[in-house]
């Protein structure tokens, strides 16, 4: 008898759920989805994490890595909609780690993707025929377009992202990075004869920890962007902005970094092509740094060849000039479709690091994934090889 009481009150409470289930979602399509990416990586030429490290020495770190194509991920998304062919979006994504935490170069958040609890995107907005607006925490225009136009999608070991300006640009003494921003409004246009437009403020970029940095300003960002479709090509510009940074040696809050972005693709039908250029100024400094790539996929059944090379060099100082400085990367992968949800993948990527500094931190890059980010030693080689399975849901 008892086991029927607790049967028959498991029934009345699964009705209850189901009934107000439908009543609350009964307008709208809210959907669950996920990916889990996990991989065995082996990488060279990194950046010992012990600091005791003789200057020039490298390592190597070999692991399961929680994410190498695209970091896994948990997340809900749906629309409402309003009538008038008016619509109410959002989405509510937070990144995790399937392999544990212990991956090199992927940082303490435990989250191994957006930093925080729902840290990847977080977005609510209302679309029509006038376009989109949103507001949250998502990619910048910028940093899609490198998704876009890379064959590897920033991810794999062969990521436009492992010397992009989106990443590397002013890396640790400004922003960090231009991937996601933070307090952001974003329009974007409907396509209008091909063309589409996407405009962004963000009013903070900064950590939530510190929303106004020490000399009282904000580090706000805007940005300007252009896509152009017309058959089977594609092509686009960006421009972005991010005002109140520490760029000079004062420590005041008062400079700003600007980078144009230059992007296309052409579909051959065997072949696709694709490109990328980047080149950023910033005050109080002299020079400027840039980068670009050039790269292919190619259909080979249910799988996809994806090939790339590209060069991300600076000469950008606060101090003193700089002879420009280089870094080079080739890379090579093969994805294979199991299924529409499942897919195995391999890559592998080497960079060149010349021998001067590569950015004004004297750091210089290393082959990565999706989800981690080790450093590189200056005049020395990166590389990284990849294994593993993603499956989406």
């Amino acid at each position: 008898m008892k086991h029927q009481g607790f049967a028959k009150k498991s029934l009345i409470a699964l009705a209850v759920v189901g009934a107000f289930s439908g009543s609350a979602f009964a307008a709208d399509s809210v959907q669950l989805y996920g990916i889990i990416d996990m991989g065995v990586g082996h990488f060279t030429g990194i950046a010992p994490s012990n600091t005791t490290a003789a200057p020039g020495s490298t390592a190597s770190y070999t692991g399961l890595m929680s994410g190498v194509v695209a970091g896994s991920r948990i997340g809900l998304k749906g629309t409402e909609d309003l009538g008038g062919g008016l619509k109410a979006i959002f989405k509510a994504e937070t990144g995790f780690c399937p392999a544990g935490t212990n991956q090199t170069g992927a940082g303490t958040s435990g989250y191994c993707t957006g930093g925080s609890f729902m840290g990847r995107t977080t977005m609510l907005g209302l679309q029509g025929s006038f376009g989109t607006v949103q507001m949250g925490r998502y990619f910048t225009s910028m940093f899609t377009n490198e998704i876009n136009y890379d064959p590897f999608q920033a991810g794999f070991t062969g990521a436009y992202s492992n010397f992009s300006l989106g990443i590397f640009g002013l890396n640790g003494d400004a922003i960090g990075s231009l991937l996601r921003s933070n307090q952001t409004i974003t329009y974007i246009s409907p396509s209008l004869a091909g063309l589409t437009v996407r405009a962004d403020y963000s009013f903070n970029t900064g950590a939530a920890t510190d929303p106004i940095n020490t000399a009282g300003n904000k580090t706000t960002m805007w940005s300007l962007d252009g896509n152009y479709a017309i058959g089977a090509a594609t092509v686009g510009a960006n421009y972005t902005k991010v005002s109140n940074i520490t760029v000079n040696a004062s420590g005041a809050n008062t400079g700003a970094y600007k980078v144009w972005q230059a992007f296309g693709s052409y579909d051959l039908g065997v072949a696709k092509l694709m490109g990328i250029y980047e080149r950023g100024t910033a005050d109080y400094y002299s020079g400027n740094d840039s980068s670009w790539l050039v790269g292919t996929t190619v259909p080979l059944g249910a799988g996809m060849i994806m090939a790339s090379y590209g060069q991300y060099s600076s000469s950008l100082s606060n101090t003193v000039a700089l002879s420009k400085s280089t870094a080079k990367q080739y890379a090579i992968g093969y994805s294979y479709n199991l299924s529409k949800r499942t897919m195995l993948y391999t890559s592998y990527a080497h960079i060149n690091n010349d021998s001067a500094a590569v950015d004004r931190l004297g750091t210089a890059l290393a082959v990565n994934t999706a989800t981690n980010s080790n450093a590189g030693v200056t005049g020395q080689g990166s590389s990284g090889f990849a294994v593993g399975i993603l499956h989406s849901f």
